[in-house]
């Protein structure tokens, strides 16, 4: 399992802590491709339901209402991807690829209205999220194997030469 970014939990930890006010907030978060990064959202107000959606996307990054996620809503590129973190508004997106870069935000319905018409959504953050592709760690250690096995074979042939 791929750790969670250290900025993407630092943006976290701030928004556990501090409850939300109607104000907007944007965030800007970098990953790297295969990292979990977690979208931070908090608010200090009741809600029925919850959206995550990513600006420019028709469907549902995440949909949850009456207590569960609605999968038919949801875009396909992200099932079985996104998880709610217990305790708060927050979603974890695993496995993040570069077409996961974009623009989200988190929006809630009033607890007494559970219908998800736009005029009833309230805007409670907005996160940039930029995926870069990162170093792959595997492929890195590969390399410096390789590295390792070369400089061994240039050594054996200049000792060779020398005895």
């Amino acid at each position: 399992m791929a750790a969670i970014t250290s900025s993407s939990a630092w943006w976290t930890l701030l928004f556990l802590c501090l409850p939300v006010s109607a104000s907007q907030i944007q965030i800007n978060i970098t990953a790297n491709l295969g990292d979990r990064v977690i979208l931070p959202c908090n608010t200090s107000s009741k809600y029925g339901a919850l959206e995550w959606s990513r600006v420019g996307m028709n469907d549902s990054v995440y949909l949850y209402k009456d207590g569960q996620l609605y999968k038919e809503g949801q875009d396909p590129s992200y099932k079985n991807r996104v998880e709610l973190m217990n305790g708060s508004l927050s979603v974890i997106i695993s496995d993040v690829r570069i077409n996961d870069t974009g623009t989200y935000e988190c929006l809630v319905a009033p607890k007494s209205r559970r219908n998800l018409q736009s005029k009833t959504l309230q805007l409670i953050n907005t996160i940039n999220l930029t995926v870069e592709p990162g170093n792959n760690k595997d492929e890195g250690d590969k390399r410096t194997g390789h590295i390792g096995l070369i400089s061994v074979l240039v050594a054996v042939v200049v000792v060779g030469f020398v005895i």
